[in-house]
């Protein structure tokens, strides 16, 4: 999704939708917590007749917004306005008026195709405004800033699929600001055919990214274009400060960047060789204790960025034509390593096997590669006479777990060029072997 954020010009006066859009969403929530189901909270705030402001499309708009919330904090222990903004007024450091005054969530209407993309608005691009519509009879205009020509080409193109009814957007409105949320996919422009034979894997790691170019003959054997490393330490460095000292601040507003820019370049490099696919590995990594210390713990819980990179390439691919694929990584980093370590360091070693996974995602027998024979394994590992396996876990087995050897191959072990990502002031090294 495309969201873009903008100051509004005039002064506006939505406080009376505001508060009791936001009393409809904490009820709401409340009530989920209860167990209550969407259609019987709609039924119950319209028993009751809580709200005068709001019509129906407005409750409704709040249950799901609700909805949204619960699902991230289901057990009640939700707060509005935020844990920090809490914390500061039991402090005394903000009044109860400036708490309730952060505890108010913007307005947040849904879109729909059939009423020109939302029935509680209408988008006047050219003369830099939006018209707000609560209620029949009353019109609120929005003026927007002089927009950056970007914004003004994609908002103007909404505007005209919207008034099609051939594609909805939603709205979040405060006093002060506005954003609109629409899907990317309408800014597809003048995209070329693509390679369907060649697809760019990436192996995901906190600290190393590894990607590579494959492309596929019509016996779907493979051959390597092009690999890569993307180095990220520099950013996850530990400044040992406090979470809202500056330097940490600005630590994180440039990883954000350059997780963006990570994603720009990995597109480039997707078009640039003609592929017709990305493909990632689908991680759902639970913030725990990792068992692998603290470092290991401070990496992959707080400084891994991965859902923002992995969110962007989806909407750059939705962009650019390419499809994004998301594969089951089980034993991707054994096998990759296995296989093709030998010519290249773990993390690309580990891209190839999501590439050559990804390429038939849903071909029967075609997760596991060909299982590799003990002949294979020579010069490999001193206790090779010990491998005795039937599949491609049992070898993770014997080599991991009863014979306790080390299967990644270091990227030191390997020659490569060193470059910064886009101008020397980048924390972002890139890493090529061919």
């Amino acid at each position: 999704m495309i969201a873009i954020k903008l100051p509004i010009k005039n002064q506006i006066n939505i406080d009376d939708y505001l508060r009791e859009f936001n009393s409809c969403i904490r009820f709401s929530y409340n009530r989920f917590v209860e167990g209550l189901l969407e259609k019987d909270i709609r039924q119950l705030i319209k028993l009751k007749n809580l709200y005068s402001t709001l019509d129906s499309w407005f409750i409704q708009c709040a249950i799901r917004e609700s909805q949204s919330w619960f699902k991230k904090v289901p057990n009640g222990k939700l707060i509005f306005g935020g844990k920090r903004n809490f914390e500061l007024r039991s402090q005394n450091k903000i009044s109860k008026e400036q708490l309730k005054e952060l505890r108010l969530h913007p307005i947040c209407i849904q879109g729909e195709a059939p009423q020109k993309g939302n029935r509680k608005f209408d988008l006047d691009i050219e003369n830099n405004k939006i018209i707000f519509k609560p209620k029949r009879g009353d019109k609120i205009e929005i003026q927007l800033p002089n927009l950056r020509n970007n914004h003004k080409r994609n908002l103007l193109l909404l505007e005209e699929y919207a008034n099609k009814n051939e594609i909805p957007f939603t709205i979040r409105l405060s006093n002060k600001k506005i954003c609109i949320i629409f899907d990317e996919k309408i800014l597809k422009e003048n995209i070329k055919p693509l390679n369907s034979n060649r697809v760019l894997g990436i192996d995901l790691n906190p600290n190393y990214i590894g990607w590579s170019v494959l492309e596929f003959d019509k016996d779907d054997n493979f051959k390597v274009i092009k690999t890569g490393v993307i180095e990220n330490i520099e950013l996850n460095k530990k400044l040992k400060v406090s979470s809202n000292d500056s330097l940490q601040i600005n630590q994180n507003n440039k990883k954000t960047f350059e997780i963006f820019e990570v994603s720009k370049f990995l597109i480039s490099k997707t078009l640039h060789f003609n592929c017709s696919k990305i493909i990632v590995e689908e991680l759902q990594i639970l913030i725990k204790n990792h068992k692998k210390g603290k470092s290991f713990n401070r990496l992959v819980n707080n400084c891994w960025n991965r859902n923002k990179l992995i969110h962007n390439l989806n909407k750059r691919c939705n962009i650019s034509g390419i499809e994004f694929v998301e594969v089951n990584p089980a034993y991707s980093s054994f096998i990759g390593n296995v296989l093709y370590g030998q010519n290249y360091p773990d993390m690309v070693a580990s891209s190839i096997e999501i590439s050559r996974r990804g390429f038939h995602k849903w071909q029967k027998n075609w997760f596991y590669p060909k299982l590799i024979e003990v002949n294979d394994l020579s010069n490999r590992w001193k206790e090779e006479k010990d491998l005795i396996y039937k599949n491609w876990i049992e070898l993770f087995n014997v080599i991991t777990k009863t014979l306790k050897m080390n299967y990644r191959s270091s990227l030191n072990n390997f020659k490569f060029r060193v470059f910064r990502l886009n101008n020397i002031k980048s924390k972002i090294n890139l890493y090529y072997f061919n």
